[in-house]
């Protein structure tokens, strides 16, 4: 059978081009208004559950329940959140969405990032606390000491052991802190460290809460090498030739005399060296305060010392 449109007249033209205009729009009509929404689910929305502080393991059916997909997006460390555990997500909870939606996730990864650690002694504690948390670090133990640098850190410790700056350190990592506290209240007599190493020296200075100040070297002095041979504040308290102590022990300048004009002259390009006795008081010192030593460097022993290291360094020519 064999079907002719017939376009004898105007008329006739203008229905066939009506006809194919109307199957057109149906076609347009079905494909938007039927086609597309049943492909597509149109006019099928759920709203997004909220997964923050969710892990990964109980995701799955709460998105499947829903037609949503899981698209993990990023890692971020976060301290109040374990490992693997959702710490933001994209579309935001309760918002509406079409099914299968993908729902991207930025989730606390299983171990805490590595970081250098930062170097905290010799600021203070108000600006060390700042410092750990721009580090993602956590601030731990606080541990006082008598010292001259108040409110300031004097070191810093990991499980009780130091810990130097730059060293591998993970996220949220406890740091204890030895913060001086000032020096003390209390007065008490300054130790004697003369006769002593600078090791012995130490361990007699840190059970009197005090510090070892700057270290000096007497290359004059006649006693064995590396033995503290004078220190300041001294034990006692010492005189210069022209001072002496009054009767309530404080130290006075002694009264000239007539007969002691010439001696005054003759002596007046001398150098003074103070007077040490052992019937004076004491100095005092407090917790916290430095102690300044001299140690006996005299040449011929460290000669004979810069000799042996020498020897010790140089190549063996037996070995070659």
């Amino acid at each position: 059978m064999q079907f002719f449109i017939r376009t004898d007249s105007p008329w006739q033209t203008f229905i066939h081009v009506g006809i194919a205009l109307c199957i057109v729009a149906i076609l347009v009509i079905s494909f938007f208004f039927i086609y597309l929404p049943w492909s597509t689910n149109h006019g099928e929305v759920v709203a997004v559950p909220n997964l923050v502080g969710v892990s990964l393991e109980d995701l799955e059916e709460k998105l499947d329940a829903r037609g949503l997909e899981l698209v993990v997006e990023d890692s971020s460390y976060s301290k109040s959140y374990r490992p693997y555990t959702v710490l933001s997500q994209y579309p935001e909870p309760n918002e509406k969405v079409k099914v299968g939606r993908k729902i991207y996730l930025t989730v606390s990864p299983k171990d805490p990032p590595i970081v250098k650690m930062p170097n905290l002694t010799g600021i203070t504690y108000t600006m060390a606390m700042m410092r750990l948390r721009s580090y993602n670090l956590e601030l731990g133990n606080i541990k006082f000491k008598p010292d001259m640098a108040l409110d300031v850190v004097l070191s810093q410790e990991v499980n009780g052991k130091t810990i130097q700056s730059g060293q591998a350190i993970r996220m949220g990592t406890h740091v204890d802190l030895l913060v001086g506290n000032g020096v003390g209240d209390e007065e008490f007599d300054v130790p004697d460290l003369e006769g002593l190493t600078l090791e012995e020296a130490e361990d007699v200075l840190k059970g009197y809460d005090l510090d070892l100040g700057v270290v000096n070297t007497d290359y004059e002095s006649e006693e064995p090498f590396g033995t503290i041979v004078r220190q300041n504040p001294a034990v006692y308290i010492e005189l210069d030739d022209d001072e002496e102590f009054d009767e309530d022990g404080r130290v006075v300048k002694k009264k000239k005399k007539e007969d002691d004009d010439d001696k005054k002259k003759s002596n007046s390009k001398k150098k003074k060296k103070k007077r040490r006795d052992k019937k004076a008081p004491k100095n005092k010192i407090r917790a916290g305060e430095l102690i300044d030593v001299w140690v006996s460097g005299n040449e011929e022993e460290l000669a004979v010392e810069e000799v042996v290291e020498e020897t010790d360094t140089a190549p063996n020519v037996d070995d070659e």
